[in-house]
Parts: structure tokens; sequence; C-alpha cells
């Protein structure tokens, strides 16, 4: 096979899921094969290609882990977009924001009916699902109806228990339910710890809008 750059089109009679895998690749044979199936018109073995050699040059100091640390920014894209070749990806990271924004909601009585004020708020502990729906009406940006974030700090929780369970009765699947979510919990926690409703509504608000144009991006990519 000829990967030196000079291949055209209908000479790489093969793509990519045919070669990764069973060819060891450097930096110069991933552009050459790149290259070649950029000339052949196969744009997803293309695609799949450069994503692999993207991974490949991402890690090559280490592990993933390690790579958070010495490519932040590679890391960063590998995680949200898959380099801009991985549309559902931006999907899962706006499902985790929601739901961190919504345990921070929840935890801290952060958003309230238009119709409370502060004293029946304070009286009225909020669900999770209504905490859960006013998180997505946030990241959305599709404006509020019915709800609306509570202008106040947050420095304890408003329930002396501490984090309380999303309305989980049994106590089996409310052991599991605590464990999973420990990851999201802690993140909600770090949030809204000094913040203030509104605050927290315009910074998941800000997250709505660039994971919206990530993914709106990535699509584009891959439909070009």
């Amino acid at each position: 096979m000829e990967l030196n750059g000079t291949a055209s089109h209908g000479h790489l009679g093969i793509d990519w899921s045919q070669v990764h895998g069973r060819v060891t690749c450097t930096a110069p044979v991933y552009m050459r094969f790149i290259r070649a199936f950029r000339e052949n018109g196969d744009s997803a073995s293309e695609k799949a290609c450069d994503y692999d050699f993207r991974c490949f040059r991402m890690r090559a100091d280490g592990s993933w882990l390690s790579a958070a640390f010495k490519r932040p920014g590679d890391w960063l894209a590998w995680i949200t977009c898959g380099f801009g070749y991985k549309p559902e990806r931006p999907i899962a990271v706006g499902v985790l924001i929601i739901l961190a924004f919504a345990f921070g909601f929840y935890n801290r009585n952060a958003a309230k009916r238009r119709d409370m004020d502060e004293e029946a708020a304070d009286g009225s502990p909020l669900r999770f699902r209504d905490a859960l729906y006013f998180s997505i009406n946030t990241f959305t940006t599709v404006g509020y109806g019915d709800w609306e974030p509570r202008d106040r700090p947050f420095g304890k929780s408003p329930s002396e228990a501490g984090i309380r369970f999303a309305g989980v009765r049994c106590s089996r699947f409310r052991a599991i339910w605590w464990k999973l979510s420990v990851p999201i919990r802690w993140v909600a926690q770090l949030l809204v710890q000094r913040l203030s409703g509104r605050v927290l509504a315009v910074v998941e608000g800000a997250l709505g809008w660039l994971v919206l144009a990530l993914f709106v991006a990535t699509l584009t990519k891959m439909w070009l």
C-alpha cells in the first residue's frame, strides 16, 4: 500500500476499520493514512483515522489521566466532543450538567414558585422533580415560567440533615442511589457552597449555550 502522499482516487482500496488495530502507527503514518483517505474521498475513514491520531498524540506521554495534566486542552476536547467527531458526547455532558445543577438547586432549596415569597419558600422544601424541571429550563434557556431562582446566598444547607435524597423511599435503592450519586453531589456541593440561586442559574445558562454550540459544531463537522 502506498502511503507516501501520492495516492490517487481509488488507489487505496481499504477503509480505516480494516487497518485500525492491525498496523502499528506512528504520527507520520497516521498523517499519511489521513492524506490517502482524503484523496480517495473516504471522509468516514479520514475522520476515524484523525480521531485515533489525536487520541494517540494526546496519550503519547502517558495514560489518559496524565494527559489531563499534560495536555488539558486536548483532554477537554476529547471528553466534551471527541475532538469534534463524537456529537453524542456534548449530549452526555449536557445531561450531567443538568443533573449536577438540579442536585444543587434541590439541596440548597435554591428555586421557588413565582407566587411564593422567601419566607414561604423557606418553609416549603424544593422537590427534586421540580429542581430537575427548573434545571432543564435554565440549561436550555427557554425562559422561566412558574419557577424562578432565589436571590440569596446558600452557605449552609436548609436541611439540618445535610444532603436530602431525591424522593427514594426504599432503603435498598436509597443506598444504591447514594453511592451512584456521589460525584454529582460533590460537584453540586462545590458549585453552590457560596452562590445564590440567581448566580447559579446564570452559570448553568451560560454552560447550556456553550454545550449547545459545541453540539451543533460537532454535528456540522460530522456532516461535512
